[in-house]
């Protein structure tokens, strides 16, 4: 089986950039029902990802 990655993959695809504030990404991953988002930079290329077990490593240790 031969599957391409537009078959399998969530579109459209919903993105972040560094200065989106965290709890709109968190409303964008809650509403889509998605685990990561892509983070770009203004021309819109891929600079990361964030996932929600990186929210929830950055919530429980940023009050150390």
């Amino acid at each position: 089986m031969s599957l391409k990655i537009s078959e399998v993959m969530s579109s459209p695809v919903h993105t972040v950039t560094r200065d989106t504030p965290l709890s709109s990404a968190i409303r964008i991953m809650k509403e889509k029902g998605i685990s990561r988002v892509p983070v770009v930079d203004e021309e819109g290329r891929l600079t990361g990802l964030l996932f929600w077990r990186d929210i929830l490593y950055g919530m429980a240790f940023s009050r150390l």
